[in-house]
């Protein structure tokens, strides 16, 4: 299945995203970590996902690509 969204305006938009795609993908409960310019030790996204935690860093490749990356 290919979805499709809108480019992201901001980081923030696109950290929105990302976490409503963990969501979707990981069926948990998704949040941000920190605030913007915070120290963050490369976590954006924190939470509980299929009886354990997970942590997301957001990274922009390309104009058009994301990648969600479990670990």
């Amino acid at each position: 299945m290919i979805l499709s969204f809108p480019h992201p305006k901001n980081l923030q938009d696109f950290e929105t995203l990302i976490k409503e795609i963990a969501r979707f993908k990981l069926g948990g409960d998704f949040e941000n970590y920190g605030r913007l310019g915070q120290k963050q030790d490369g976590i954006d996204i924190f939470g509980w996902a299929r009886d354990r935690y997970a942590a997301i860093q957001c990274k922009h490749l390309t104009n058009e690509t994301a990648i969600l990356k479990r670990s």
